[in-house]
């Protein structure tokens, strides 16, 4: 139980860590916020989805990364395809 404890935080803190990064932190601003038809919206996922395929393939405990809307849930990048708009 203990292992399973700290694998647990481990992962709370490596995605915090990756949520604070300031890049990340205005990119997904955008995603949640703006038009997805707007070249600002599609700048900031090509930048968010370059940079998770880097973390992705660095980490392997990541298996999938997720930014939803606080309001209603709708997934507005997943490094999973099939989940993105």
């Amino acid at each position: 139980e203990r292992s399973l404890n700290l694998w647990v935080e481990n992962q709370k803190n490596a995605t915090f860590s990756l949520a604070q990064l300031p890049d990340i932190k205005t990119a997904a601003k955008v995603l949640v916020t703006d038009d997805p038809s707007s070249q600002i919206w599609q700048d900031s996922y090509t930048q968010i989805r370059q940079y998770m395929a880097s973390v992705l393939a660095t980490q392997p405990d990541f298996q999938e990364v997720q930014i939803l809307r606080a309001t209603g849930g709708q997934i507005v990048f997943s490094t999973h395809s099939q989940y993105s708009l």
